[in-house]
């Protein structure tokens, strides 16, 4: 079968597709034959050697996908699932579903309902994972409540801000194209100007929940834009990895700055969001966007054209 194998951290990334070995299942696992696999910015980080524990090296990328059964003590054979491998190490520690074939632990395994597009859900599941986690078992949003989301054209914003609109939150998307936004329900708001757009449109009072996948240069202004005890998650740092940021205000207001990671969910937990995001997007809710689609042989490319609206998937 054919791989793909990372064999050096490097910026950019330099995979390479290769004949392999067949995976060989151990007890508690499901041998699943791929049919997309997304390359979401973490993944990027990690073939970059930019995520802390990041390895060893040689690295078969491919933390997440979907593929159809081959065999399985588990699953039927032909089942069609959506393989969240990230809590497992798929794509860093173990395999991942860059290949034609992969072997899975049973639990990284989820079931597609018939009326989810396969491919949205290679796109689009991930993103929901993190958007619902950080929304609400760690933002605690609730139906009537104010939530700003930094990086609303990337998957997990987009995702953040259709999850939030369906459940009846005031949205504010905040990006630095704002004609991008068009297709949200969400008060759309300039990144240039975002604590005077905020406060503006929240009257002064503030977001109470901040989903933040940018960090970086942001981060303060995004702290000056919360309403007091507001809960901001940083889910990602692709605007910088370190930042400053205001100390007494952030003290005075009980700002409850918050680093979030969706692959340490509680046991169980990360198949439950799973099915969840499987749901939004089967009734429309959540609306995933395939941007490019690579081969194996064409992945450095597909790494490149990583970041902006919509998911690169490659398609063994």
């Amino acid at each position: 079968m054919r791989a793909v194998t990372i064999h050096e951290f490097s910026n950019p990334p330099g995979p390479v597709a290769s004949e392999a070995k067949p995976p060989q299942p151990r007890d508690g696992e499901t041998v699943i034959e791929v049919i997309a696999t997304e390359i979401a910015p973490l993944d990027r980080q990690i073939a970059m050697g930019l995520l802390p524990g990041a390895g060893p090296l040689p690295i078969q990328p491919g933390a997440t996908g979907v593929g159809r059964v081959r065999g399985s003590a588990r699953f039927e054979r032909g089942q069609l699932v959506y393989i969240g491998g990230g809590p497992f190490g798929l794509g860093n520690s173990r395999p991942g579903m860059a290949a034609e074939q992969v072997s899975v632990p049973h639990e990284a395994a989820v079931p597609i309902p018939e009326e989810v597009d396969p491919m949205l859900a290679a796109a689009g599941v991930s993103g929901g994972i993190s958007a619902r986690q950080s929304l609400f078992d760690y933002g605690r949003l609730q139906p009537d409540g104010t939530v700003l989301v930094l990086g609303a054209t990337g998957s997990v914003g987009r995702a953040a801000c259709q999850i939030a609109a369906a459940f009846g939150a005031t949205v504010l998307a905040a990006a630095r194209d704002t004609s991008a936004l068009d297709d949200l329900d969400a008060v759309p708001v300039s990144l240039e100007n975002l604590t005077g757009e905020v406060m503006a449109a929240t009257g002064g009072k503030g977001a109470q929940v901040i989903i933040d996948p940018l960090g970086g240069p942001y981060l303060n202004a995004a702290i000056l834009c919360g309403a007091p005890k507001a809960r901001h998650l940083l889910i990602g740092y692709s605007a910088g990895r370190n930042a400053d940021f205001t100390i007494p205000l952030t003290m005075i207001r009980q700002h409850r700055l918050m680093g979030f990671h969706a692959y340490q969910a509680p046991p169980g937990r990360y198949q439950e969001v799973i099915a969840e995001v499987l749901d939004d997007i089967a009734v429309g809710t959540l609306k995933p966007i395939v941007r490019v689609t690579v081969a194996l042989e064409e992945m450095a490319a597909g790494y490149a054209a990583v970041g902006g609206r919509g998911r690169v998937l490659v398609l063994p």
